[in-house]
């Protein structure tokens, strides 16, 4: 995996999938087949959980019509804005190959990929994956993302960026301009503690004892700081999920960039791969508009471009892999189980805004730090947004708004405009000016700026209402969710795993996930 191998003709690569007598045309014929439309379980969501899920439900179950849509043009999630290729559209094996061929490693990859997430986190996700890979299926992933999974050599980083650049280390030693020696002192204690003293409970953070008793000047130095790492309600949010926050970034912050699960050109389209090759009808470019339950199974309508006859689809189970507050288009509140009915009316669901510039190297500014590289990361508290430069080489600033907001243009162009301000900080802003009029660089110049709009595209706030892990069943028999929906852990990654879990021996229970 981590670029020991000996790199591989592709066509050797993806021949680990087949047998002798198979041929990999197959993949292509089961896509288009005209049972697509009648599943056991259908997994609606084609992200981190909904891929997991159908490689463990399709592991455990190969001979049930197990289905698998994503509304995106390819698989990923939230963390992909685009991936080079995909299935779907293409007609056959051969042009496939040919465009895979066309295309170089890490080119047009776009969005954060999953090595931007805690390395421990994907240490994790990488050991839980690859126990749901048979051994063929194993190498033929190695050999399709091992070639290009390296490890950062230089450490990720955290600047803040103001009228100049501050290290997180300059932050947290008093030698910078940011805070004073007394403000960084306390700045530095919240960050490495991790934990309130015992019988703190449940208390807001604005309510513990620590914060309340601070000096009105070192609670407005500190506030913005926070408050741009950590969402605007963090005051309402218990001090233990604020201190646990902060101590996650603050380790996350002294890591290198992360070997595990590096995003080459292929790593959502192996998986792909490998769940069509375990005849799962995979579906992309397909979005869900109604959900609606009959005798015995569920009615799905979809509108794919793609594949015009499926509009309807039923199936006996439906697992809803995407954040609870997506499926208000096409769900009705009466599928909810009362708790899930509680979360979703009290967390407004957020949007996220970035924008994205590739080509960017040469138009660095003055205050653009030297050891800064991939997975650096920056904070922009005027702008109240972030900046990360991606391990594809992409700089991504970026910033949440509510739901709501992000579906009015002024609000859109807003935060558009104040990305724009704080990437004018780090990069030339002649070449941002051009850019944003639509105007074009030089035929010499690589540099493109991409506008990205997605919404229910972040994690949770703190504070939000718990789901509790049993929850995984709504109050449809038949109908589950899973994913980050659930707040029993302050890492997203574990509440996917065990969710993931949940789901598997929930359906097993009822009989879907029998043998």
């Amino acid at each position: 995996m981590q670029g020991s191998k000996k790199k591989m003709k592709v066509n050797d690569d993806f021949s680990m999938l087949f047998m002798e007598d198979e041929h990999p045309e197959a993949l292509f014929q089961r896509s288009e087949s005209s049972e697509g439309d009648n599943f056991e379980t259908l997994i609606v969501g084609g992200g981190l959980s909904g891929m997991l899920l159908a490689l463990r439900l399709s592991r455990e179950n190969s001979q049930k019509r197990l289905g698998l849509f994503e509304a995106e043009a390819s698989l990923g999630g939230r963390l992909f804005f685009s991936s080079p290729l995909n299935l779907q559209g293409l007609p056959s094996w051969e042009k496939f190959i040919a465009q895979w061929n066309a295309l170089g490693q890490k080119t047009h990859l776009s969005g954060f990929g999953l090595e931007a997430m805690h390395p421990d986190a994907l240490e994790a996700l990488e050991r839980h994956m690859r126990s749901l890979f048979s051994e063929p299926e194993e190498a033929f992933f190695d050999s399709v993302i091992g070639n290009s999974s390296q490890a950062s050599s230089v450490g990720s980083g955290f600047y803040l960026i103001k009228k100049q650049c501050t290290s997180l280390e300059e932050m947290m030693s008093g030698s910078s301009d940011i805070f004073t020696r007394k403000e960084s002192e306390v700045f530095s204690s919240f960050l490495r503690n991790g934990l309130p003293p015992e019988g703190t409970g449940e208390k807001s953070f604005e309510d513990w004892e620590i914060w309340h008793s601070l000096p009105k000047a070192q609670k407005e130095a500190l506030h913005p700081i926070f408050e741009s790492l950590l969402g605007e309600g963090y005051l309402k949010a218990s001090a233990t999920a604020v201190l646990q926050s902060l101590n996650q970034f603050y380790s996350w912050s002294k890591r290198k960039g992360s070997p595990f699960l590096c995003r080459s050109r292929g790593m959502e389209l192996a998986i792909e791969l490998i769940l069509r090759k375990r005849n799962v009808h995979v579906r992309t470019g397909c979005a869900v508009s109604r959900i609606l339950k009959e005798k015995n199974a569920f009615k799905i309508l979809t509108a794919d471009e793609t594949s015009p006859r499926f509009k309807e689809t039923t199936a006996r189970n439906v697992c809803l892999a995407l954040p609870l507050a997506r499926s208000f288009s096409f769900l009705s509140r009466e599928f909810l189980s009362p708790s899930q009915g509680r979360f979703v009316s009290k967390v407004r669901p957020r949007s996220l805004v970035a924008v994205e510039y590739q080509g960017w190297q040469s138009f660095t500014t003055a205050l653009w730090p030297a050891q800064a590289g991939e997975l650096s990361r920056f904070l922009f508290p005027t702008e109240k947004c972030h900046g990360l430069v991606t391990a594809q080489g992409s700089l991504v600033f970026y910033q949440t708004l509510d739901f709501e907001n992000s579906l009015q243009a002024p609000a859109v162009r807003d935060a558009i405009g104040k990305l724009r301000k704080a990437a004018c900080k780090l990069l030339d802003p002649n070449m941002i000016r051009l850019l944003s009029s639509g105007g074009r660089p030089k035929a010499d110049v690589q540099i493109s700026e991409r506008l990205v709009l997605t919404p229910v595209g972040h994690t949770l706030p703190l504070g939000c209402p718990k789901i509790e892990m049993n929850e995984v069943k709504m109050a449809v028999p038949g109908l589950y969710c899973l994913g980050d929906n659930f707040t029993n852990h302050i890492q997203p990654w574990q509440n996917i795993v065990e969710s993931v879990h949940a789901v598997a021996q929930a359906l097993h229970g009822s009989g879907a996930g029998a043998s």
